[in-house]
């Protein structure tokens, strides 16, 4: 799939899948920073998923932290955007 019609078709859970994906396979730096650059390609559809975007961008800035709460909260987080 070309990389335009990949972001069109991009939405929050499947964004937030995709990162969790990636977490769980190491090391993750170069494609989570590929992830991290197709959040604000997002375009959302009504208010509900521009809160779950506020959301999962709050949750990525967690994922790189330094204290453990954080990087678990950002993992439950994205676990919960991924299945809605």
């Amino acid at each position: 799939m070309a990389p335009a019609a990949q972001l069109r078709k991009q939405n929050v859970a499947n964004l937030a899948g995709r990162i969790l994906i990636t977490l769980r396979s190491r090391p993750y730096d170069k494609e989570l920073a590929e992830l991290r650059s197709m959040i604000p390609n997002i375009q959302p559809l009504d208010s509900l998923e521009i809160e779950r975007l506020e959301v999962l961008e709050g949750a990525v800035e967690w994922i790189d932290s330094s204290m453990p709460e954080r990087v678990q909260a950002a993992t439950l987080l994205l676990e919960h955007l991924a299945k809605a």
